[in-house]
């Protein structure tokens, strides 16, 4: 964010509170030189009404004790309606409290003794000035003035008349006037020594010229109003201050000052707009009101305020920086007004901007390696709206140290790359660290009641919408680019994740994923984010807990470890089991977790083992794909079913039957009802002990409770049955579970009993429950042999 605009700001308005001071005592006093050789030359010919002509006249007018005003003149001219022409003439006006020691002096005037009003004809030169300020010592030829006296404003102008029953000083004519370095001009002006006012009627213009080399300050209004019982000093519209590049335009611009004439107060009022500029920005400051305050010594700003629809705007090469609020304070401290501090209240609104391509010049500035390493948000826009914002300067006034906002706020990161999401965090306190040159933001903090809200700026069918919350969030940013490196939220932490438009497991848009843990660390450059402290994650298919979790924004990629849970709500959630339909959930257990959310993919690993009731599944690797409704257990397979219709004994009483399966792999396809073993496999159940290459095991579609899971099975690859007392090999085993059948074909499959030996043909089926034989001799031959086995 850009601040060094308000820096070039309060220099100007320093400056201009510095030219509005002057202006109230008006100018330079350049001392009055007189000397009697200048003495204008006593005509010979006198006029017709003349009555008598002196050398010399002094007039002065007392009330209660105190004079009022005095008129002196080195010669006068008596005419016989009571009027005079004085030469060389000076009017001493001290107000009717004796509080003003203002000098008028011409070298000729019109004195009307019956109208009370002295007229000055041609140039005029007026000294205005207090009581103290009086200059005693000051010659009347005299080139300077005495030591440590005063200096009073000097007027120069013509055509004056004073009123000696007002004491009024007025002029329709050109004004002069100098104070020091300051000197301006004006069209007209009306002096009231008693009400202590000074109107300036048309074309203000005052410029002081500084000692330091700097540009001259120029003050211009359509006309000037001074007025002691206020103490104030108006400039009217159109008042503008200029000072090189910078323009500060208002309706109206007044000055107040306190009881030794030193100005507290000035306010620009009537839609006050600032224009600034340097080589590198410009800047622009509008409001319905600024109030510059002052210290007692008038000299040193102390802040500035605007108020009313405040608007403020930077611009330079590589962004532009807009702020508004209702209230606007800016602090200065030290000598030289240097910026301290910077208060936004009431609606306050900042957005910043980059300009398009000035991010990808400043990284490509910096070698291939930066440009590799950088981050879209370089180019993002930002904006940031709270009822409070304060900015702290570094010493020095030129870099931002801190901003706070210590009131509910709320900032928005705007994407330039339609594929990134559009980032809003808020929250009941943000604070922030700059640092360096270029006010780069160090680190950002945000406290109680933090929400972030990321959402999609395309349509994309696979976009979501993702929302955390969390009690305090932290992030750091590269110290040379400003870019987030790293974000961290901890307290309570809460995820939530829409479902994309292409969502299958849920309408889209509603709640598809959620998660929880104490805390979150965010990384950008890899858009990892680890949950830590007890976390959970959860979506409408089930639940997985962790001691750790990982999630990749980039893979779509969720990894979990130590002690991973996930439990599947039912069969129904995770169509990808061998497990049986009803409503009962599906629980796994493992050392590690790799999930894919939208793939609808799970790679559990590491102590893996999976159940639902009585049935179960263990193995080193368990491969979960939803979307293909898939299972592949790999290493150390070892899987139990129960098998309910092999549970009628004879005597009626149900037993359970178990069926265990062992093998290296397990491939399970549900649209197919089918899981195949492979590598080692072994079968152990009520038909004994089966061994073989390869098992195929298909599913029943929707048995009931009371049903076994298992509609029949396949071993294949040269099958070998165990039971006590008797073996069975065969190239493949057909087991079937509703009438307890087994039927062996291929390679002569053969019974050995150790009572009734062996028994061999084509396909030889029998059953358990009974112990039946029956035998399907050669293709070629004509009979077939039944042959009971008695187990001992």
């Amino acid at each position: 964010m850009e601040y060094r605009h308000i820096r070039r700001t309060r220099v100007v308005v320093a400056v201009a509170i510095g030219v509005i001071v002057v202006a109230t005592s008006w100018s330079y006093v350049r001392h009055w030189q007189r000397s009697r050789s200048d003495k204008p030359v006593v005509p010979n010919i006198l006029p017709s009404n003349a009555e008598n002509a002196t050398v010399g006249f002094n007039y002065t007018k007392i009330e209660s004790g105190r004079t009022i005003y005095s008129i002196k003149a080195w010669r006068n001219l008596g005419l016989k309606d009571n009027k005079n022409i004085l030469e060389d003439v000076e009017v001493l006006v001290y107000g009717k409290t004796g509080d003003r020691y203002d000098r008028i002096h011409s070298a000729r005037a019109d004195y009307d003794q019956d109208a009370g009003t002295v007229t000055f004809n041609g140039d005029v030169t007026l000294l205005l000035s207090s009581k103290d300020q009086e200059l005693k010592n000051v010659p009347r030829t005299g080139n300077g003035g005495a030591s440590g006296a005063a200096n009073p404003t000097q007027i120069r102008s013509s055509m004056v008349t004073y009123s000696q029953r007002s004491n009024r000083v007025d002029t329709a004519a050109p004004v002069q006037f100098v104070l020091n370095e300051v000197s301006g001009s004006a069209i007209g002006m009306h002096y009231d020594a008693n009400a202590n006012t000074l109107i300036l009627d048309r074309d203000v213009q005052v410029v002081i010229n500084r000692q330091n080399g700097t540009p001259p300050i120029e003050i211009t209004g359509s006309s000037m109003n001074y007025r002691k019982a206020t103490r104030s000093i108006t400039f009217s519209a159109p008042a503008e201050l200029r000072r090189g590049n910078d323009r500060l335009k208002s309706q109206e611009m007044i000055v107040y000052m306190d009881e030794n004439n030193h100005a507290h107060e000035a306010v620009a009022r009537g839609n006050p707009v600032l224009n600034a500029s340097t080589e590198t920005m410009k800047y622009e400051l509008t409001c319905d009101q600024m109030t510059a305050n002052l210290d007692p010594t008038g000299k040193m700003l102390l802040n500035i305020v605007a108020e009313q629809n405040v608007k403020g705007m930077s611009r330079s090469e590589s962004s532009t920086t807009e702020i508004s609020a209702q209230r606007l304070i800016v602090s200065f401290q030290g000598n030289r007004n240097e910026l301290k501090n910077m208060v936004g209240e009431d609606n306050v609104f900042v957005k910043m901007t980059p300009r398009p391509g000035a991010a990808a010049q400043v990284v490509a500035s910096k070698g291939p390696a930066a440009a590799q390493t950088s981050l879209a948000s370089s180019t993002d826009v930002k904006t940031l709206r709270s009822s409070r914002v304060e900015i702290t300067m570094r010493p020095g006034g030129r870099e931002i140290q801190t901003l706070v906002s210590p009131r509910p706020s709320t900032l928005e990161i705007i994407p330039s790359d339609p594929g990134q999401d559009k980032r809003t965090i808020t929250a009941d306190r943000f604070d922030a660290t700059f640092g360096g040159a270029r006010n780069t933001l160090e680190s950002f903090r945000a406290a109680q009641h933090v929400n972030v809200d990321l959402e999609p700026t395309s349509a994309a069918p696979s976009s979501t919408h993702r929302k955390t919350s969390s009690d305090n969030l932290v992030a750091a940013f590269s110290p040379s680019t400003g870019e987030l490196l790293t974000l961290e939220q901890a307290g309570h932490f809460h995820f939530s994740e829409t479902a994309p438009q292409n969502a299958k497991s849920v309408p889209p848009g509603s709640i598809w994923r959620e998660a929880v843990s104490n805390k979150a660390h965010y990384t950008a450059s890899s858009r990892i984010t680890t949950l830590e402290g007890n976390p959970e994650v959860w979506d409408a298919s089930g639940r997985t807990s962790a001691a750790k979790m990982l999630m990749d924004e980039t893979a779509d990629l969720m990894t979990a470890t130590g002690n991973v849970k996930t439990i599947y709500q039912n069969k129904t959630a995770t169509t990808a089991t061998p497990f049986s339909g009803n409503d009962s959930p599906v629980l796994v257990s493992a050392d590690k977790l790799l999930g894919h959310s939208k793939a609808r993919t799970a790679v559990y690993s590491g102590n893996v083992r999976m159940w639902q009731d009585e049935n179960a599944i263990k193995a080193d690797e368990i491969h979960l794909d939803q979307n293909a409704k898939t299972l592949l257990a790999e290493h150390h397979v070892v899987s139990t079913f129960l098998n309910q219709q092999a549970n009628a004994s004879k005597s009626g009483n149900d037993k359970k039957d178990f069926v265990t399966i062992t093998a290296e792999t397990l491939r399970y396809d549900d649209n197919r009802h089918m899981a195949r073993y492979d590598r080692d496999v072994v079968m152990r159940g009520d038909s004994g002990v089966v061994r073989s290459p390869a098992l195929e095991i298909h599913m029943a579609q929707n048995p009931k409770p009371s049903e076994s899971r298992i509609d029949h099975a396949t071993a294949l690859g040269g099958v070998t049955i165990t039971q006590p007392d008797r073996r069975a090999t065969a190239e493949r085993a057909d087991f079937y579970s509703s009438d307890n059948r087994i039927v062996l074909t291929g390679n002569q499959p053969t019974i050995i009993d150790n009572v009734k030996g062996a028994t061999t043909g084509r396909e030889l089926t029998f059953y358990t429950r009974d112990d039946r034989v029956l035998v399907d001799g050669d293709p070629q031959g004509r009979t077939t042999t039944q042959h009971k086995m008695i187990r001992q």
